[in-house]
């Protein structure tokens, strides 16, 4: 039985940059906790020096990016929208995680083509 995985890496970074698409050009972190325990939870690869782990204090003293705090509404609407483009490649999709849809592609072979043209447009 063919299946196939949808993972977004970096799924709060890609949250942000759904709901703020003028930020993909820039360094971003994302950051949560209470003052002063915020710590960066997701930085993507344009934010050099920038890791988890970090504390907010210590990542604005790197550079220049924009440091948004971790949104659960962003994440819930980014996830809707996985799912989203899961189902439109097969009626049998599992929500395995926040990032992470799996689709069961039996018979779907008829519809959009190949597993590797299936592949290519998910």
């Amino acid at each position: 039985m063919p299946f196939a995985c949808i993972y977004v890496p970096n799924f709060p970074v890609a949250a942000v940059l759904r709901a703020e698409p003028e930020l993909h050009a820039r360094p971003v972190a994302i950051f949560e906790g209470k003052p002063p325990l915020e710590k960066i939870i997701a930085a993507n690869e344009k934010a050099a020096g920038i890791a988890p782990g970090m504390t907010k204090a210590q990542a604005e003293l790197c550079s220049e990016f924009a440091l948004r705090p971790r949104s659960a509404l962003q994440e819930s609407a980014a996830h809707a929208a996985l799912l989203d483009c899961a189902q439109s490649f097969s009626p049998c999709v599992e929500d395995a995680a926040f990032d992470t849809a799996v689709l069961d592609l039996a018979g779907m072979e008829s519809l959009f083509g190949s597993q590797t043209e299936i592949s290519r447009a998910v």
